[in-house]
């Protein structure tokens, strides 16, 4: 299925109701038409919608692949993981797995990667929910908003 509308919201509404939207419309102002934001590559001067592109695109004027964390450049991937290994770790690692059924006050050691579970009751693992979300509607013709 392609999604090539420019609408943000699908709404259902009667005849009258969309007789009445399409007035209200009628007498609005149209909106400025948008500015344009490109960045352009300072290195081929090709231009794109936006930064994040561009920054993707920048890539590609490397040679080889690029430390992330200090810009040194490595003949094969082999080179920068290890090198990357020699960077200091840049996020702490979590004390806690989201794939564990885990207490709060469970602690985790570092050294064995293993959870070290204070004595405690024990608890029960939660129930899956069961909620459906039906809505039911009928129409009798559809109509476009434009």
């Amino acid at each position: 299925m392609s999604h090539n509308s420019n609408y943000k919201r699908m709404f259902v509404l009667n005849e009258d109701e969309y007789k009445e939207f399409k007035r209200f419309k009628a007498t609005q102002v149209p909106p400025p038409p948008p500015t344009s934001t490109t960045a352009k590559c300072p290195k081929c001067g090709r231009e794109f919608p936006n930064e994040n592109i561009l920054a993707h695109h920048l890539k590609s004027h490397v040679d080889g692949f690029k430390c992330n964390i200090c810009g040194k450049v490595f003949e094969s991937k082999t080179s920068l993981t290890i090198h990357l290994k020699n960077h200091a770790l840049q996020v702490q690692p979590s004390k806690h797995s989201v794939l564990d059924n885990s207490m709060p006050n469970q602690t985790m050691s570092l050294a064995d990667s293993t959870p070290s579970i204070p004595q405690s009751k024990p608890v029960a693992p939660k129930k899956p929910h069961k909620h459906k979300s039906i809505i039911n509607f009928s129409v009798n013709k559809w109509l476009t908003l434009k």
